[in-house]
């Protein structure tokens, strides 16, 4: 379950991604950015509808964190992203007790606020005795760590929602189905779960995380950035 958090924090369309870049200097740089770019594109791509990361797509995570832009100067995590990478979930979900999430349904992910503690909130859809049912989870985030140790985000969720995302007979039952069957394997203000991520390619459009972990293999995290006007 521990598995079904850290996927989820780490968000309807994935055709909609694009990677725009101000214009290069050189052909040079023209080439590498376009470059960069189709990789990124293609990659989303791939992923769409919950599809598990392919061994090329391992290979072009790599090859996109090796040619990583310097990071930005400051609130680099702040926006609205789908998460990418949702097959975590999906798979995540299932190991759970067959919990399916909704065809086609994106995993959005929202990290808002400065200046104070940052919110981050999890959202996507559940399909749940036949009925569209949401999932909400949410908590607050913290840049951690220093030059030499590098920076870290740091994720804290103590809150879990289920609510009605559109009028649909039988969502009573599939709400209480929910409560009393996932709710207590989700985070909650007895029960926080806490995460730290290494952002690990970082621009305009695309966010890369890594999970911190001695405990099992780390989890990446692929965020895709919505432009303003869809946030």
């Amino acid at each position: 379950m521990v598995l079904l958090v850290h996927a989820a924090v780490v968000v309807l369309a994935f055709s909609a991604f694009e990677v725009r870049y101000m214009r290069p200097r050189n052909l040079r740089t023209a080439v590498s950015l376009s470059a960069t770019a189709a990789s990124a594109e293609e990659l989303v791509k791939n992923l769409m509808y919950n599809r598990r990361i392919s061994e090329q797509g391992l290979a072009t995570v790599d090859e996109l964190i090796a040619s990583a832009p310097a990071m930005p100067a400051e609130e680099w995590w702040l926006g609205r992203y789908i998460l990418c990478s949702s097959y975590l979930l999906a798979e995540a979900l299932r190991d759970a007790g067959k919990w399916r999430m909704l065809d086609g349904a994106p995993v959005f992910v929202t990290l808002a606020g400065s200046g104070g503690q940052p919110h981050v909130e999890v959202e996507t859809d559940l399909l749940v005795l036949s009925c569209d049912t949401g999932l909400r989870v949410s908590g607050f985030a913290e840049l951690c760590g220093d030059e030499q140790a590098g920076t870290t985000l740091r994720l804290v969720l103590d809150r879990t929602e289920f609510f009605e995302p559109s009028d649909e007979f039988g969502i009573t039952k599939a709400l209480d189905k929910c409560e009393a069957e996932l709710r207590p394997l989700m985070p909650s203000e007895a029960a926080t779960i806490t995460t730290t991520l290494q952002p690990l390619f970082v621009d305009e459009r695309l966010l890369i995380l890594r999970e911190s972990s001695e405990e099992r293999e780390p989890k990446t995290l692929i965020l895709s950035r919505l432009p303003a006007e869809e946030a």
